[in-house]
């Protein structure tokens, strides 16, 4: 089952005048759909660095990827043609990313020899023990989060020493979250204080009012803001705005951790590699 099916079916009342993909392509949030922007042509598709900076740190091993399968570790960064097995966490076992998904069911991205196991829960919880992996990967996953912070502690717990994080993060200078302020380090640990759950909805009038709808293909803020009132069930708000100073920021709040690389790659990536002490 496509994105689009999965997004049609969740929202019929909002979706009603969207009859065929055709429709869907101009009006459903199309990720990469960005060519108006002179400047991301100027972004590089790939890590220059890959097979000596990347590949060491995937090449046999088992990791677990939060919200996948991403087209992007597939291509752009492609750990999973080098990795041994990748258990995979998705929050519930429908989202407008994936359908049909179930509890110990099997998790194998393409190019994976080993087939992993799919675990549905929070990425700030995640039923296995401590140093379970080798490596985690998450792409475009932290910005939908309401306790960045909380998820990252989760997974550097998930990761032995020495392994590696890899988060992919939308650049907002190339998306949609372009006239967004970044969020600042202070409000990331007040909301980790307060043990912010992802019932939080205290972002949804900037998000809404601040968003390039253009961008999105969505058909209207109101179309927006009624969706994102169910946002505990659907996960489509980009709670934060990330630059790669803010992940720095994060990287030494949560400790621990050492920053191996980052870069920007085409069409609106941010990637950052760690390595757990």
């Amino acid at each position: 089952m496509s994105a689009w099916q999965i997004y049609r079916d969740t929202y019929p009342e909002l979706t009603a005048s969207l009859r065929t993909e055709q429709d869907a392509r101009r009006h459903f949030i199309q990720y990469g759909r960005n060519e108006g922007r002179l400047w991301v042509d100027k972004l590089p598709w790939t890590i220059a660095d890959f097979a000596t900076i990347y590949a060491p740190c995937f090449a046999g091993l088992q990791g677990i990827e939060t919200g996948g399968p991403s087209d992007v570790f597939k291509d752009a960064v492609p750990v999973y043609r080098l990795a041994r097995r990748v258990d995979g966490c998705n929050f519930a076992t429908r989202t407008m990313w994936e359908g049909n998904l179930k509890e110990g069911q099997g998790y194998r991205p393409p190019g994976t020899v080993e087939t992993g196991r799919q675990f549905i829960c929070e990425a700030r919880s995640v039923p296995v023990v401590d140093a379970m992996y080798d490596f985690l990967l998450s792409s475009h996953c932290l910005e939908h989060s309401a306790n960045p912070l909380a998820v990252m502690r989760e997974a550097k717990r998930l990761v032995r020493s020495a392994g590696h994080l890899l988060f992919i993060l939308p650049w907002k200078e190339a998306c949609f979250d372009h006239g967004r302020e970044v969020t600042s380090l202070a409000h990331l640990v007040d909301d980790e204080r307060a043990d912010m759950g992802e019932d939080d909805l205290s972002h949804p009038d900037e998000w809404v009012e601040r968003i390039d709808i253009v961008m999105t293909g969505l058909p209207s803020r109101d179309f927006l803001r009624q969706r994102d009132a169910d946002n505990l069930a659907n996960r489509g708000m980009h709670h934060h705005v990330f630059d790669l100073a803010l992940l720095q920021q994060m990287v030494q709040h949560v400790g621990g951790l050492q920053i191996l690389h980052t870069d920007l790659l085409h069409p609106f990536h941010q990637v950052m590699l760690l390595r757990k002490r």
